[in-house]
């Protein structure tokens, strides 16, 4: 059984560990791994303290009793887009649970949230070279446009992608 949840303290040791692997699953290629190393230290500290502000739109994702990923999701935090959209934050997925259709169900889950939420359009970003996502992210219909800004991981960039519901 596949389902979401609001993060609870206690998932920050998972949710530390999801985040750490999917960056080195995603990012290895292109950013060294002493610094994805440097940026994950203390990350089980800050998940706890994440995931202690109910409001702050954190979630997990459970199969098969485990958590396989984290979403945040909440308000955009672009001044540049309407002032209806809402954004995806975060969404980290466990490696091995990658091309088992969690990431797609996952974002569909993102998706009706926000616009249960009343938002009718979705932003958001992604390294610029982490061409496994753009394609996930265009497969779920989004479209990049065009807003780039410094990632600060080294010397990579992030492409802001839009969704405007139906």
């Amino acid at each position: 059984m596949f389902y979401i949840r609001p993060g609870r303290p206690e998932d920050a040791a998972a949710c530390a560990d999801i985040h750490k692997r999917s960056w080195i699953y995603a990012y290895s290629h292109c950013v060294p791994m002493e610094l994805i190393e440097q940026i994950h230290t203390g990350r089980e500290a800050m998940w706890k303290k994440f995931l202690a502000n109910e409001s702050a739109g954190n979630y997990v994702a459970v199969a098969e009793d485990r958590i396989i990923g984290i979403l945040t999701i909440n308000a955009a935090r672009d001044k540049d887009v309407p002032e209806n959209s809402g954004e995806l934050i975060g969404l980290y997925l466990d490696p091995d649970y990658i091309g088992r259709g969690y990431g797609r169900r996952a974002m569909d889950w993102a998706k009706a949230e926000l616009r249960a939420r009343g938002f009718s359009t979705m932003v958001l970003w992604v390294l610029d070279r982490n061409d496994h996502a753009k394609r996930f992210y265009e497969k779920c219909g989004f479209v990049p446009d065009g807003i780039v800004k410094p990632s600060g991981l080294g010397e990579r960039m992030e492409e802001r992608y839009r969704l405007t519901f139906e």
